[in-house]
């Protein structure tokens, strides 16, 4: 024990002795900056700049404060340190774009959806994500992701017509914001040359928002304007790992999602007139139609998948009745067909070739 105490205060003495003799770089190192401001204490020193390991300045002698030019200018990622004399701290520059372990896209194209004249015509598709991944065990075969989805584009919207009870669909623009968690689970891993590949299977839960911008003749079967959709289902995936950059997220190269929920944008309808007049509830001659809605469980199926080699991709979104969930009285809404022609490009990288042409 008394060996413990006499150590103690000679060691923090020493890390004091170092701190005072240390080397600092001042100031916050940014991509572009072409020298470093360092700080020597105590005596004169033969100092130089090390980059990334490599001599990047001249040697010179300096005591206190001092300027250092680099050969060549600093990068996102590049670790600086002081070389000779006592050591100093290596201080790296983070990337402006860098948000950690965290994947965002724009994405921009046409869909084609059946009831568009049997996919003859388009509408304009925009849509920003965010994707967080969380590690959850040491070698990343367990993790957590949360995502933020906004879009722009056309939603399929069951509507009444005026001469059945049969529901039927209608392309409107509109916005639509979801959130949603999943947990991948790899279960196959293979490398290319110059990259790592995974497969993986998820759980998936997804809460939406969707509020049409256009009006129609003909009345919609749900007349609010603000539709929520959610839903359980799984996510079968591929990404792209990135095993030596534990600080870089996987990017998502393809996905295919299956969800049973609840859409607000496919309510089904009945009319309770007749069922009241043959209770004997209401007179026969009252012939205003008493509409009850109902929101019955469908199927979504959602895939999409990236041209290896390129930004563009091909995406489809399946929505479908669910046959035991039908029941009698109330309109059949139909199934409905959408396919995604566009591309993706990913956020980050547009926001590193902006800031090198400037």
């Amino acid at each position: 024990m008394r060996i413990i105490y006499i150590y103690a205060p000679i060691s923090a003495f020493l890390c004091l002795i170092g701190a005072l003799f240390a080397q600092n770089i001042r100031g916050q190192l940014e991509p572009g900056q072409t020298g470093i401001y360092v700080t020597i204490s105590g005596e004169p020193a033969l100092v130089s700049a090390l980059v990334n390991g490599r001599l990047a300045s001249a040697p010179v002698t300096i005591a206190g404060d001092a300027y250092l030019p680099l050969a060549a200018p600093l990068k996102a990622g590049d670790c600086v340190t002081i070389q000779g004399g006592p050591p100093s701290p290596e201080v790296c520059i983070g990337e402006p774009s860098d948000f950690g372990r965290v994947r965002y896209y724009f994405t921009g194209g046409a869909m084609a959806s059946k009831d568009r004249e049997e996919f003859s015509k388009t509408d304009l598709f925009i849509s920003f994500s965010l994707d967080k991944n969380y590690l959850l065990s040491e070698r990343g075969r367990v993790r957590l992701n949360s995502y933020f989805d906004i879009k722009l584009t056309a939603i399929p919207v069951a509507e009444r017509p005026a001469t059945d009870l049969d529901s039927f669909l209608a392309s409107k623009k509109a916005a639509a914001l979801a959130v949603g968690f999943y947990l991948p689970i790899t279960t196959t891993q293979w490398r290319n040359p110059g990259a790592d590949y995974s497969l993986f299977v998820a759980p998936l839960a997804k809460v939406g928002f969707l509020t049409p911008t256009d009006t129609s003749d003909t009345a919609i079967v749900n007349p609010n304007k603000f539709f929520t959709v959610y839903g359980l289902g799984a996510r079968l995936g591929h990404f792209r790992e990135f095993r030596d950059d534990n600080g870089r997220a996987p990017e998502l190269l393809s996905s295919i999602d299956f969800v049973v929920g609840r859409f607000g944008n496919f309510e089904t309808y009945r009319d309770e007139t007749p069922i009241l007049q043959a209770e004997h509830l209401v007179a026969e001659s009252y012939t205003t139609p008493g509409y009850v809605r109902k929101r019955l469980s469908r199927l979504e199926v959602e895939g999409m998948l990236i041209i290896p080699g390129t930004p563009f991709l091909v995406g489809f979104n399946a929505n479908i009745g669910l046959a035991r969930q039908h029941e009698p009285g109330f309109s059949l809404v139909r199934d409905d067909l959408r396919f995604l022609f566009g591309a993706r490009f990913d956020a980050r990288r547009l926001m590193q070739k902006f800031s090198g042409l400037n």
